[in-house]
């Protein structure tokens, strides 16, 4: 009987301490269920608000990039037109940014680099509210620079030698006979290789070739009457709104700068070259400079200067040359 107890006893105690032991752990579990839970709700936040946080940065962004561009595009002869141009245009993207968001720097030259600043500093927070953070302040900034191009393709074989150039003034780019710039020369130019079939190409598309400053190129001899009056009138004619439009629809003037306000084939981009010579002697290239063509007849051609126009480039820029052809590209 005592040998029967004493056994109940120690059985008793046995489960007794399970007993205790399936208690204790039943308190760690709920201890690490919290974790859990917690972690659980701290990844849902992350998750969350970082995606909402993330498509207010993207969007910041787009605004900032598209105010930078467009108030680069007045640097850097109007600093100021700069600042309000980036303010308005972030506007048009409903979004309010002030002129002291718009930064006007100098990166190869003063005033050529803008920096525009986007900033939304109530962003709503959704799960983060329940730790007590209902906002945070997401911000997005853009800087843009305005410059010469290094390279430039799409060159119309035309030669201007002259040293000075005065914008809104009309000039000769492909003389008839007489004058002409050179014994046996007529302004033009055998850029993407010689004979008239190709030059009266170039006219028509631009040159393949891309060109740069100090380059040497032979010009392409004779008047070359027929080519000349057949690729200009192509060019014009077949391409784009296939009208001679008058300079004023093509270009504006802002105090002393002309520029192009709309693409038409009438716009050209012409070499700036040494003087010509004697038959086949190769000119120099000095800079490019961009016009609008006014004038076509026969083998003459003439064309408005302009001192600012944009273009295409994906090649490195230049600091700005006095000759106006710009290229604008977001540094950052």
């Amino acid at each position: 009987m005592k040998a029967t107890t004493k056994i109940i006893n120690i059985l008793g105690n046995k489960f007794n301490g399970i007993i205790n032991k399936f208690t204790c752990e039943r308190g760690q579990i709920a201890v690490i269920a919290a974790f859990i839970l917690i972690a659980v709700m701290g990844m849902m936040v992350l998750v969350i608000d970082e995606g909402s946080v993330y498509q207010t940065r993207r969007n910041l962004q787009t605004v900032a990039d598209s105010a930078a561009l467009a108030g680069v595009q007045e640097l850097p002869e109007n600093p100021a037109l700069a600042v309000q141009t980036a303010v308005n245009y972030a506007a048009l993207n409903n979004f309010t940014i002030s002129s002291s968001d718009v930064i006007i720097s100098g990166t190869y030259v003063n005033n050529d680099t803008i920096t525009v600043t986007a900033v939304n500093p109530n962003t709503k927070l959704y799960f983060a509210g329940i730790f007590g953070q209902n906002s945070a302040t997401v911000g997005a900034n853009a800087k843009a620079i305005i410059g010469s191009p290094s390279e430039v393709k799409g060159v119309i074989p035309w030669g201007f030698e002259e040293n000075n150039y005065t914008p809104g003034e009309e000039y000769t780019l492909k003389y008839g006979s007489p004058p002409d710039p050179g014994p046996g020369n007529f302004g033009a130019l055998a850029i993407d290789g010689d004979g008239a079939s190709v030059y009266r190409s170039t006219i028509i598309n631009g040159a393949t070739t891309p060109l740069s400053v100090g380059m040497w190129m032979d010009p392409q001899t004779g008047n070359v009457s027929g080519p000349t009056s057949q690729g200009t009138g192509d060019r014009i004619y077949s391409q784009l709104n296939n009208q001679f439009d008058d300079f004023s629809q093509l270009a504006e003037n802002v105090g002393i700068v002309y520029k192009l306000k709309k693409g038409d084939s009438q716009f050209i981009i012409v070499p700036w070259v040494t003087s010509f010579g004697n038959g086949n002697q190769p000119v120099q290239i000095l800079g490019f400079l961009q016009f609008i063509i006014t004038y076509a007849s026969g083998s003459v051609v003439k064309a408005t200067f302009i001192n600012k126009a944009l273009i295409e480039s994906t090649q490195d820029i230049n600091p700005i040359d006095s000759s106006g052809l710009r290229v604008i590209r977001l540094i950052q």
